[in-house]
């Protein structure tokens, strides 16, 4: 079987060596488009802005939005919870992770992880999360950081680390027993009228301590039996003044979450929720259907004037009230027009309020994130606007610095220059016919329950304007359609999974072949096995002989014919076959060197590439890294170890120049992956492309354009794209 290919395979993976001269890389995407974490307004400036994402990392304004510059050179942990500025030194930042707590002297130029004094990092999991940040108001040298975890809620959690250095060494202040296990922090306070008093909410009860921490009692009276706290606020200008949120849980009757007050110090509190909607859901639902509100900021001259986040998809708002919490009032409604001036391109999401700031320098400029969004208003809430991206008269976007996506493939179309595909997580598909300058969302026709993701794309080999994509929902039930389309991605026809022998689970692979019998599609599927339609989509039929089992976790095509790698289950290995043209023989002795492959790529002289996480088969560790074989699949080199390489990709002009990239997994301390890095001989030896314009270090997809030598795309797990030329 001869075979062309004209399909979307993205790779990564690979092995290091020193280069003179890095390339420079330029970002680029829709803006916005993933979970803003963290927002805090600078002491400059109104125009100043700080933002921490989940997998983004760090970014900076100084021109209220306008412009981002993203800074993350020395993080090893892009998911940031909490900022802080010194008072007294503005170019000093802290950054809160889950993985601990970075500093930067130049202003979040740069990073450095600070721990000394706490536990050792972690390998696979989460030691020392970092929910809050907070200066001592007599000397802002000393600082503290609490171990929460807002959003995740797991973690090693309920401790407060003290620095007397400005974070430079730092050592636990909580007495043992004084804390309820798993504690989860969610915010603290040093109070800056009683020396030496500290106070705290969390998922167990508000507390306070009168020695800077070490002993602790509640202080929750008047709060929910539930005593389920979230954010904790200090009026600035009347210290006896506190506000704290609680949380409500689906199917708590009745409703019991809200705004709280105390007028004396924190010691006794008050229900403060006439205006804020109190639906609970039923037990068993998503949070997100229950009403909760959660950030909070104080004006720092009037302790009656309060803003509050909706923090749920049912009261997705900033709530104002300007009499303490008598009466609250929603900024941004459902039936005014400031809603969709204030949610910009992403109008399929509502603007449920993750994190929420108010400007130091002017009290009327707040600004506030949501999981694609960042809006401020500059009049105290009268009118919001987006600030993440830039609108053309064309219709399409493009962004501003603040990109915050992670992608499932970039896709350069084979025969129209400039036209580029863009699969991304949760914002679906976006097109550009520019090569990335702008760009516009592409899902007409596409079933709102699979808009969320655009895992993979085909093109017809001999019409170009002919494409197929799997599209649906990477989380949650993992549902996904198979879609075509004839007018090159500007609509979309499902094509029936019911009717046409797919079904609705996730598919793995899409390829779009020419043989001597036509053009076909095949994907895969977990319990369908290999699947191939000859009437572009409209019927498919198993093309399974000869495999053990529906389970196939990659296929590759080269001009020798097909290729594909079967699932491992427990103890059994994953094994490799080829097909012959009548069914499916296996390769050598019917085993891999690897266990959680991730591609499968057919380079030039009958070489194959696998690109593989590290894993285990039964007890038997498998390492991760860049494998190639020569003789078919009997026997793979390890060319390079590496525990998550994603994908590589093979310069179409140069077979013997290729590329790959490494990832993570955000799931323990240090979870920045190893980024790009080429090779022009075929693997033997590699170059690191990591320069600081690649600033995020999660490269996942990557692809050569088939018009521009050299030009490379690499898509990332938090920053969008970034492109450059090689030599």
């Amino acid at each position: 079987m001869r075979l062309k290919v004209f399909s979307s395979l993205l790779l990564i993976g690979l092995t290091v060596q020193a280069q003179p001269e890095l390339p420079v890389w330029t970002n680029f995407g829709p803006g916005g488009g993933g979970w803003i974490q963290s927002i805090l307004g600078g002491l400059a400036s109104a125009d100043e802005l700080f933002v921490g994402c989940d997998v983004g990392g760090f970014y900076h304004s100084v021109d209220g939005g306008k412009n981002y510059v993203t800074s993350n050179t020395g993080l090893e942990c892009y998911y940031l919870d909490s900022l802080a500025q010194h008072p007294k030194n503005q170019d000093i930042l802290f950054a809160g992770s889950l993985g601990g707590v970075y500093k930067s002297v130049d202003r979040g130029r740069s990073w450095s992880l600070k721990r000394s004094g706490w536990p050792e990092i972690e390998r696979y999991s989460w030691s020392a999360p970092v929910s809050c940040i907070v200066f001592d108001p007599v000397n802002p040298d000393i600082v503290y950081v609490a171990n929460g975890a807002p959003r995740e809620r797991r973690g090693k959690l309920g401790r407060i680390f003290r620095s007397a250095d400005c974070g430079e060494n730092w050592e636990q202040i909580v007495g043992e027993g004084q804390l309820p296990e798993g504690c989860n922090i969610i915010s603290l306070v040093v109070d800056r009228s009683v020396r030496n008093r500290l106070l705290i909410s969390t998922s167990k009860g508000l507390f306070s301590s009168v020695d800077g921490g070490v002993t602790w009692a509640h202080s929750d009276r008047g709060l929910p039996a539930h005593l389920s706290c979230r954010r904790l606020v200090q009026s600035p200008s009347s210290p006896n003044i506190f506000y704290v949120t609680m949380f409500a849980e689906s199917g708590q009757v009745p409703w019991a979450g809200g705004i709280y007050r105390s007028d004396d110090g924190g010691r006794t509190w008050v229900e403060r929720n006439e205006g804020i909607p109190k639906r609970v859901a039923k037990a068993g639902q998503t949070s997100s259907l229950t009403c909760n509100v959660d950030r909070i900021q104080v004006h720092p001259t009037n302790p009656d004037i309060v803003y509050v986040g909706g923090s749920a998809w049912v009261n997705a708002t900033v709530y104002k009230t300007t009499d303490g919490g008598l009466n609250w009032t929603a900024t941004i409604r459902e039936t005014n027009e400031s809603l969709s001036e204030a949610r910009g391109w992403i109008t399929f999401w509502g603007l449920s309020v993750y994190c929420l700031s108010m400007s130091p320098v002017d009290p009327d400029r707040l600004y506030f994130g949501t999981s694609g969004q960042v809006v401020s208003t500059s009049d105290g809430g009268k009118t919001w606007k987006p600030i993440y991206y830039r609108q053309h008269e064309d219709g399409t976007v493009s962004g501003c610095g603040l990109e915050v996506t992670c992608l499932h493939c970039v896709v350069p179309h084979p025969t129209i220059k400039d036209k580029l595909f863009l699969g991304y997580f949760d914002i679906g598909l976006l097109v550009s016919d520019n090569g990335g300058k702008s760009m516009r969302q592409s899902m007409e026709g596409i079933p709102g329950k699979y808009r969320g993701s655009c895992f993979s794309l085909a093109f017809h080999p001999d019409n170009s304007l002919m494409v197929w994509g799997i599209f649906g929902n990477w989380g949650g039930d993992r549902s996904r359609v198979l879609a075509r389309s004839l007018d090159c991605g500007a609509s979309w026809q499902v094509l029936d999974a019911e009717d046409n022998g797919l079904s609705r689970e996730p598919m793995g692979n899409l390829l779009c072949l020419k043989d001597e019998k036509g053009v076909f599609v095949m994907v895969t599927q977990a319990t369908k096995g290999v699947m191939v339609s000859r009437d572009l989509g409209d019927s498919f039929q198993p093309l399974n002989a000869g495999l053990p089992g529906t389970g196939i976790r990659c296929v590759a095509s080269s001009g020798d014919g097909l290729w594909c790698v079967t699932e491992r289950k427990g103890e059994q290995h994953a094994a490799m076959y080829r097909y012959s043209g009548e069914q499916w023989i296996v390769c050598g002795d019917g085993t891999v060197p690897f266990a959680d492959l991730k591609q499968l790529v057919c380079g030039s002289g009958g070489v194959i590439y696998a690109c593989a996480r590290e894993g285990k088969v039964g007890e038997n560790y498998c390492q991760g890294g860049l494998y190639s074989s020569t003789d078919g699949g009997k026997s793979w080199n390890h060319l390079y170890a590496n525990h998550f390489c994603e994908g590589m990709t093979i310069n179409p002009q140069k077979p013997n120049q290729i590329v790959a990239g490494f990832t993570d997994h955000p799931f323990h301390d240090k979870c920045v992956g190893a980024g790009v890095m080429l090779s022009n001989d075929g693997g033997k030896t590699w170059t690191s492309l990591n320069s600081r314009s690649l600033h995020n270090k999660n490269a996942s997809r990557l692809a050569f354009d088939p018009f521009v030598p050299g030009k490379l795309f690499a898509g990332s797990g938090g920053n969008s794209v970034f492109w450059t030329i090689l030599e």
